[in-house]
């Protein structure tokens, strides 16, 4: 989907096809960028949250790639690769990535036709007992623009709105089912109801969440929704009317 006020490109391309996003960085060096945010106080304030630097590399982004939508322009600056890509390492990086080349077909690797030169980052996660491999690759080729543990975790909170809007249409609202207003005044005025209980859902859990200091992704938001009607239902009824 194509953000509001742009449009989804005909055709095959993408934006891997037209400038590099090294532009930003060599006209936008991490240090400027970094004395920026320092003096306007924008760093960021919890640290789950993209770090500041590259949140300005990709607001810087999205301007370049008018045309595209949010996801396919963090697509370009990163995306994940399956383990069995040939990725052979041109030059080592001190944060622990490497460089390598991609190209569009075998014969083109084997002729070293139009290589791109990407940078490769490798990590594990460990969920329980279950450990998973990450394979990344980035055009943003300085690993002092952009170190390759923030990457990482860039990579692991690009998904957190798809999790929010299941939370909203379906652990909220319900699966298959559908708004009770008939009018489209209603319709609007249901649909702000489901973000205000949302978001006051989420409110809970972030209160929650700094008293024991806990990252709020850590808490199940379905089981708070239904600990929140449980506790409605347990009152008493009362009328809204002001004694007199």
């Amino acid at each position: 989907m194509a953000r509001s006020g742009g449009v989804t490109p005909e055709g095959p391309e993408r934006l891997s096809d037209h400038v590099s996003i090294g532009v930003l960085t060599r006209v936008f060096p991490p240090d400027v960028v970094d004395a920026v945010i320092e003096r306007t106080g924008a760093m960021q304030q919890r640290n789950r949250l993209l770090p500041s630097r590259l949140m300005v590399y990709y607001v810087m982004s999205l301007a370049l790639f008018s045309a595209g939508s949010y996801e396919e322009v963090m697509r370009s600056l990163l995306w994940r690769v399956k383990a069995s890509n040939l990725l052979p390492v041109v030059e080592e990086l001190a944060d622990g990535s490497y460089l390598s080349d991609l190209y569009a077909s075998p014969k083109d690797r084997r002729k070293d036709t139009d290589p791109v030169r990407v940078r490769v980052i490798e990590y594990t996660v460990t969920t329980g007992e279950e450990v998973s491999g990450f394979r990344l690759i980035t055009t943003l080729l300085d690993p002092e623009a952009a170190p390759a543990q923030d990457l990482a975790g860039a990579y692991a909170r690009r998904w957190e709105i798809e999790s929010s809007f299941d939370e909203l249409k379906t652990r909220q609202r319900g699966p298959g089912m559908v708004l009770r207003s008939k009018t489209p005044g209603g319709v609007l005025q249901e649909i702000y109801g489901h973000l205000c209980v949302h978001y006051a859902i989420r409110s809970l859990i972030g209160s929650v969440a700094r008293h024991f200091e806990e990252d709020p992704l850590r808490f199940s938001f379905t089981r708070t929704l239904r600990a929140a009607k449980r506790s409605l239902a347990g009152r008493p009824a009362f009328s809204p009317s002001t004694p007199g």
